[in-house]
């Protein structure tokens, strides 16, 4: 009888968080049809995040007898094409019944193909999810984060978590225009200071955006990128928590476009008075139901 599912992730850190939020509901459904307890452990092999609390890891060796392995490492369509040929088939039965352990390899989320789930179910579970890898995954008190962070007034600033282009500014090619478009929306928001993050340098970012700007940057100590793959220094991990602190805490953030799974870690834990908007038609709108921006490749 299965008694453990094994979230394996080989890619960056906000995929392997989505994908972990896809075995958490999987778990769900498992449990619901076992009607046991069912354990869920990581196995990240190049995202050993050290904020995450050792007694969630799984790194041991287990015999082929008593593990079952699901790999959905794709992309887009692929993946999710992966799990559903697996998912209420007879194969996931077998499993459950003769296997101990479930090996889930995926970095994407699978929301849409648990079709025995409402969509208000799988909302809750979602949301419920991402409040358990930030709560109960990570160990907090691990995570220090600066003063200079901690004591900023964020209540007039408007943060844009920026994953387009970064090829382009780091070899100072002409940006695309959904780019430029992108900070002229920036620059017509009503708030006055502005807070670029993403996944390259933030000189870069400042530098790039000063050109169609006067608004004033923000920025804190440590020009760092956040790592895109492969297992991040200590000094990208204190960025990207550094980050993930000033998103959760900001007033408003703009999800410059829909491609990345880094901002969702803690999108959905903002207060109902913070503002989360995306760029749509050329204009920015405001978004009300966070449930739409689960992933990319889910229409929700």
């Amino acid at each position: 009888m299965l008694k453990e599912i094994i979230h394996g992730c080989y890619t960056a850190f906000g995929d392997c968080v989505t994908g972990f939020v896809s075995t958490y509901i999987l778990r769900h459904q498992l449990e619901t049809l076992t009607k046991n307890k069912i354990k869920l452990s990581i196995n990240w092999s190049y995202v050993k995040c050290p904020y995450v609390d050792p007694v969630h890891y799984n790194y041991n060796r287990i015999s082929l007898r008593l593990r079952s392995t699901v790999n959905c490492l794709f992309s887009g369509e692929d993946g999710t094409l992966a799990f559903t040929r697996y998912y209420q088939n007879p194969k996931m039965y077998h499993d459950i019944a003769h296997k101990q352990y479930l090996f889930l390899i995926t970095n994407q989320y699978l929301g849409k193909c648990f079709t025995d789930l409402s969509r208000d179910k799988v909302k809750e579970l979602t949301l419920e999810a991402y409040q358990y890898f930030w709560t109960v995954i990570l160990d907090q008190s691990k995570i220090k984060i600066p003063n200079e962070i901690k004591s900023f007034d964020f209540s007039d600033v408007l943060v844009a978590s920026i994953r387009a282009g970064d090829k382009y500014l780091i070899d100072k090619e002409t940006l695309p225009s959904h780019v430029l478009d992108g900070y002229d929306l920036i620059n017509s928001s009503e708030y006055s200071k502005v807070i670029l993050l993403g996944d390259i340098d933030n000189k870069i970012l400042k530098e790039s955006f000063e050109q169609r700007s006067k608004k004033e940057v923000i920025m804190f100590d440590g020009d760092i990128a956040h790592s895109s793959c492969g297992n991040p220094t200590e000094q990208v991990w204190e960025k990207i928590f550094n980050d993930l602190y000033i998103m959760l805490h900001s007033k408003a953030i703009i999800m410059m476009n829909n491609d990345s799974n880094f901002i969702r870690i803690v999108l959905f834990m903002k207060s109902p008075d913070h503002h989360i908007y995306i760029i749509d038609g050329g204009a920015l709108k405001r978004v009300d139901d966070s449930s739409t921006l689960f992933g990319k490749h889910y229409t929700f």
